[in-house]
């Protein structure tokens, strides 16, 4: 039976409506209890990789928690990154290109593609022998074929790059003839992606089986809690809109005034201009019977306490959760859970280095700068060792090490990231100031225990030196 009605919803079968049944919103109980529904896992599995893509990056820039994760985690991956060697001319070389490449910024994006999506494809431009652009190719737009393990990486066009190359002005084609190499204009012109040189883009990624064809979200096991997370924001948002547009209902009379007659409209439109213009302390004198109450919805849901399981899940995951929340746990979870965090820190920094040592290389062939025994003058790739450790820690540990002899003076050096060739040669140099400048202490002091003497000199050892003699 039809029948129409005045809602938002213009028809509908009344005959549908059943218990235990929500027909208008396409959804069946019955498909639950039968497992015919998939779950949000299932869901996420069943979608294209385009937009598996665009969620996760969607997560990280919708849900705090996490956003802050990682760029904690990217800033801890980028910080101290330097070229270091041994000869300056060849470490100059270097800088200057990274300088004019921004490198930095190309880490931080590196780190964030590692941390997200699972795998990146940096893309190198060449002019003559030096990279002249360095950038990281949009993984929405990349096709990877693998064959006997070698990667071949194909590359569409964007959206934009297609409107500009359908238009037909010629000043905008020769810009693009400008920027962008006539092979990828002639295949895409053509429709057709184009294949990348080995010198001009691989694959890193961060952790991917070889049956697979692309690396997925290290995100993944977190995503339902995202989602509940969203879903729980979402809720507090609604309750405080409610709030925030809340009723007041007025009743004026009841069923024992005038024989539970209606209230003349009169009177109620004179209560309803006494709250329309409340002084800052009203109060009433009727002869009526009036009652008002504010219909607001329940806020017992409205507390924090829904969301520490779902934070806990996520810090959890993310290693985090000893160092943010007291209540992570004993001394030996505590230090495991940190270790891994610092593992994860150190694998990605690896993975960063084993691109930058790539570029190196392409780069001093291309330059022919290789040395007498015919090996690459390629620098070494370093970054900062103490990030992630307390400065009162790091000096106890080199203290006792270096007393006891376990430590070198360049692994000492090293462990403050200061080079160790870099300041011999300060240190040879600063020979011949030697004598005209008054040195207050010893560098070996506040490394030692001992007594000394009475101007303050540390106790001598009889096991070993504790300065060198200079030259």
């Amino acid at each position: 039976m039809k029948q129409k009605t005045e809602s938002m919803f213009e028809d509908f079968n009344e005959d549908k409506f059943e218990m235990g049944k929500a027909s208008r919103y396409g959804y069946d109980t019955r498909n639950r209890l039968d497992n015919n529904m998939p779950d949000l896992i299932d869901r996420f599995k069943q979608k294209s990789r385009k937009k598996k893509l665009e969620e996760v990056r969607d997560y990280v820039w919708e849900v705090g928690i996490l956003h802050k994760i990682i760029k904690m985690k990217v800033d801890f991956i980028s910080a101290g990154f330097r070229v270091v060697h041994e000869d300056d001319d060849v470490e100059e070389f270097y800088h200057n290109i990274y300088d004019e490449l921004g490198i930095n910024e190309f880490i931080k994006n590196a780190a964030f593609e590692h941390e997200v999506i699972g795998e990146w494809y940096p893309y190198i431009n060449w002019q003559g022998n030096k990279p002249e652009l360095l950038t990281i190719l949009d993984p929405q737009l990349v096709e990877v074929k693998s064959v006997m393990g070698q990667d071949m990486i194909f590359l569409y066009p964007s959206n934009s790059f297609r409107d500009l190359l359908n238009r037909n002005n010629p000043e905008v084609k020769s810009r693009l003839l400008k920027r962008i190499p006539r092979k990828f204009i002639q295949a895409w012109e053509k429709g057709e992606p184009v294949l990348l040189d080995e010198d001009e883009s691989r694959r890193y990624t961060n952790l991917k089986p070889y049956h697979e064809q692309y690396a997925r979200s290290p995100l993944s096991p977190v995503i339902p809690d995202l989602e509940l997370l969203k879903n729980l924001i979402a809720g507090d948002y609604s309750i405080a809109t409610k709030i925030k547009k809340a009723i007041l209902h007025v009743k004026v009379g009841n069923k024992d005034f005038d024989d539970g007659e209606p209230v003349d409209m009169d009177v109620i439109n004179a209560v309803e201009d006494i709250f329309n213009n409340p002084s800052q302390a009203m109060e009433l004198f009727t002869q009526w019977f009036i009652d008002h109450e504010w219909i607001v919805p329940d806020t017992d849901m409205f507390t924090p306490d829904k969301y520490k399981e779902v934070y806990k899940r996520i810090l959890d995951w993310s290693g985090l959760n000893v160092m943010l929340n007291e209540d992570g746990g004993g001394y030996g979870q505590s230090y495991v859970q940190i270790k891994g965090f610092q593992q994860d820190i150190s694998t990605s920094r690896r993975k960063i280095k084993e691109f930058l040592d790539d570029l190196n290389k392409m780069i001093a062939k291309k330059n022919n700068m290789t040395t007498y025994g015919g090996r690459l003058k390629v620098p070494e790739i370093k970054f900062s060792k103490t990030a992630l450790k307390e400065e009162d820690d790091i000096l106890k540990m080199v203290q006792f090490l270096y007393k006891h002899g376990l430590l070198s003076i360049e692994d000492t050096l090293d462990a403050f990231d200061y080079d160790f060739d870099k300041q011999m040669r300060k240190k040879n140099d600063e020979g011949e100031y030697h004598d005209r400048i008054m040195i207050p202490f010893e560098p070996s002091q506040g490394l030692l225990d001992g007594d000394g003497d009475n101007d303050g000199n540390p106790a001598p050892r009889d096991d070993q030196d504790v300065d060198p003699p200079r030259n």
